[in-house]
């Protein structure tokens, strides 16, 4: 936890993914209730919908630039996962200020 906390408040503008402080992928439309395929939605599980299966998305975050993406409409809170900045890196094809509803679109 202490990493995690050091690496919140040391967070900065960076082309270094590792020096931008923490890369956190929350749970979106899935734990809304959402399903774009018709089946049962676990948002903790891979999306096995090949149209949608190779992207998610993801938020960095710090002491500078405290804002999650969350779609969810509930006021209670939300969770996910801190992503590795090693292996994230090298993936990352794209970023943007605002929801660019890439659930809608095809990387092929």
């Amino acid at each position: 936890v202490a990493e995690l906390n050091s690496r919140y408040a040391a967070g900065h503008a960076a082309n270094d993914l590792r020096s931008t402080g923490l890369l956190v992928q929350v749970f979106d439309f899935c734990a809304a209730g959402g399903s774009l395929t018709g089946k049962a939605c676990h948002p903790w599980e891979p999306v096995d919908d090949p149209r949608l299966g190779d992207r998610i998305s993801a938020s960095i975050v710090n002491r500078q630039l405290p804002w999650l993406f969350d779609w969810s409409p509930s006021d209670q809170g939300v969770a996910g996962f801190i992503l590795s900045a090693d292996k994230a890196a090298p993936a990352l094809l794209c970023a943007w200020a605002i929801d660019a509803g890439s659930m809608g679109l095809t990387c092929s």
